[in-house]
């Protein structure tokens, strides 16, 4: 029974965590460059972080189990964080400005090609709250003319006492 790996084998597998914080990274540029492409509010980069932690959760599990046997080790975490931050603090900033701008490029060219529905969609929805505003102007214009007939007959309220003296008479 053994309580440890030898420590040849510890090292390379340190060595091969660090390539996995490297692949990581490189996951997490895509991701975010993926994710701007539908927009750049906040909920993008929700979604966007949500996605890569699914992905940073299977590929470290994954990892665990086939080079460690299913054992998380510290260094191992400390491995992929290291190439992870290495990659992204020395050529990952570059890329992910360079994917940043093809996003935003293939947004604008996608917005162009649409440019022709959104317009005709536009005049249709338009003419539709035209519809509707004339459907609710007749709508309205009908109730008033049977509140106008309410109003020539004589209404009953039943639910409380009406007093039938006239205060202005004398008797």
């Amino acid at each position: 029974m053994s309580y440890s790996e030898p420590l040849l084998n510890q090292i390379r597998v340190f060595f091969l965590s660090i390539g996995v914080g490297v692949f990581l990274c490189l996951c997490y540029i895509a991701v975010q460059s993926l994710f701007r492409l539908f927009g750049k509010g906040d909920r993008v980069y929700y979604f966007a972080d949500g996605a890569f932690c699914v992905i940073f959760a299977f590929v470290s599990f994954f990892f665990m189990v086939l080079y460690n046997s299913g054992q998380v080790r510290l260094h191992l975490v400390f491995g992929e964080a290291v190439g992870f931050f290495a990659l992204y603090l020395s050529v990952g900033r570059y890329i992910e400005k360079a994917l940043r701008k093809a996003a935003e490029s293939i947004r604008r060219g996608v917005g162009l090609l649409l440019l022709p529905v959104r317009l005709v969609t536009r005049h249709f929805c338009s003419g539709a709250a035209e519809i509707r505003d004339k459907i609710r102007l007749t709508a309205s214009k009908r109730r008033s003319g049977e509140e106008g007939a309410e109003k020539k007959t004589k209404k009953f309220h039943f639910l409380f006492e009406r007093h039938l003296k006239n205060k202005n008479k004398s008797v």
